[in-house]
């Protein structure tokens, strides 16, 4: 072997060394950390970002929902006073709501988590209008309807036409008659009808008192704006048999074909109604 020959071999093997060195200090220790490096603070550094954004996203998400939210009723522990903690909380609000008249279920859950997404000032006026209305409002000793001073709003008008009065069934229905905006007279709520299923008779409603009223002789006109079921239809006979004798004139709101209905699509009862009830034009 000349002198070439062996630098040559010597060089050929230093620079495998060096390059097998090279491959496995470099490849597993140089690129690959570049690559983990790269891995790291590319999906580490990306996936960091994400988790940033995720939680401050859902962080923040989170913490506005709660600020709305159960924590809202939490942070506003002062503001209510209720019993001790037993774990039945919502159960309770579940249950008072499924309470109230066209209530189901679902509508019940709907409502109670609506109030617990909302803050604690939204649920301290709902509950204080809850309570300011059962503490307020009560029934006018005049008409039994509901009042929030000494008499109703309508007893203490002194433009309403006294010589009229509308006899209703319940306070509600003082209510749907005032948005017809076509009477001007006054009220009696008799607080039901009579029902002997019931057990319920003259004496359980305010019948007495409206006699009461009619004794002054300044009331002409009584108007029956009681239902038109079976048991309104035996109030109102009741009472027209009642009065009439008084000498006070009693009158019963029309029944038949509704505004807009058609002849041919109108029940018996209702358009037999309206043949006697016709009037003329």
């Amino acid at each position: 072997m000349s002198v070439f020959d062996g630098l040559a071999s010597g060089a050929t093997d230093w620079l495998g060394a060096s390059l097998g060195s090279g491959r496995d200090d470099a490849g597993t220790a140089g690129v690959a950390p570049t690559r983990g490096a790269q891995g790291a603070s590319g999906s580490g550094g990306v996936g960091s970002s994400y988790g940033a954004q995720g939680a401050s996203g859902s962080g923040d998400g989170a913490s506005s929902r709660s600020a709305r939210g159960v924590s809202g009723f939490a942070n506003g522990a002062s503001v209510f006073s209720g019993g001790p903690n037993d774990g039945r909380a919502l159960q309770r609000l579940l249950d008072e709501l499924g309470r109230l008249p066209g209530i189901g279920p679902k509508s019940a859950q709907r409502i109670a988590y609506f109030l617990l997404e909302s803050d604690a000032e939204q649920g301290r006026r709902l509950a204080n209008a809850i309570l300011d209305v059962k503490r307020q409002v009560h029934f006018c000793p005049v008409c039994f309807s509901y009042a929030t001073r000494d008499t109703c709003d309508v007893c203490a008008d002194s433009t309403r036409d006294v010589t009229t009065i509308c006899v209703v069934s319940e306070p509600r229905d003082v209510a749907a008659v005032e948005r017809t905006g076509s009477y001007h007279g006054l009220y009696h709520v008799l607080g039901g009808v009579i029902s002997p299923m019931d057990r319920i008779g003259p004496d359980q409603l305010h019948v007495r008192e409206l006699l009461a009223r009619l004794a002054s002789g300044e009331v002409q006109e009584i108007i029956l704006a009681t239902n038109t079921d079976v048991e309104g239809e035996a109030t109102a006979t009741y009472l027209s048999r009642t009065i009439k004798p008084m000498g006070v004139k009693v009158t019963r709101f029309a029944v038949g074909m509704s505004v807009g209905g058609e002849v041919e699509l109108a029940d018996e009862l209702s358009l037999g109604r309206a043949i006697e009830d016709r009037r003329e034009v």
